[in-house]
């Protein structure tokens, strides 16, 4: 089926559109690694993540486009895409983003902080009686297992004189 000129032009300016998309997608996760640090693991599922939403946005680019029918000139457009975005937007996007979300890190743990104060402010009074009451706690079950193995010890001798006198009878 043949195209026309303004047609392609347009579906062209929609691949780079999907190649801005996809390099937007791609700083997605290249933010999230900077502010949170995950095992290798998680690293190699967050790839094969980025991947499938890449290939779900190229599909739906070409879908939506074109009708499905793909052209060299889209694949281009994505490429062209994503490097203009790596190159214009990409660093910029990242600083922000990077400040944004430390910002509001900064912003949950202080909240975290005022939340819990009450908490912790209740803790220092009783941290001092509570670790005394645990020390007497300890000792006096010191003091019942030693009199257990005194009276275990008694009544095990005592069983041992039973036990022999029930033999001698």
């Amino acid at each position: 089926m043949e195209v026309s000129v303004t047609n392609q032009a347009y579906i062209f300016l929609s691949s780079v559109v999907g190649g801005l998309i996809i390099g937007f997608v791609f700083d997605i996760f290249r933010i999230l690694r900077k502010v949170v640090k995950t095992a290798n693991f998680i690293t190699y599922l967050e790839d094969i993540l980025f991947w499938i939403l890449a290939a779900i946005i190229i599909f739906a680019l070409v879908f939506i486009t074109n009708n499905g029918e793909l052209r060299w000139y889209e694949f281009l457009g994505v490429l062209l895409g994503v490097i203009f975005y790596n190159l214009i937007f990409s660093s910029y996007v990242i600083k922000i983003s990077v400040t944004v979300v430390n910002f509001i890190k900064k912003i949950v743990a202080w909240l975290i902080k005022v939340i819990l104060f009450p908490v912790a402010f209740i803790y220092r009074i009783f941290k001092r009686p509570c670790r005394a009451f645990r020390r007497f706690i300890k000792r006096i079950a010191k003091k019942c297992v030693r009199m257990f193995r005194k009276i275990g010890r008694k009544v095990g001798s005592s069983l041992k004189n039973v036990k022999v006198l029930l033999k001698k009878t």
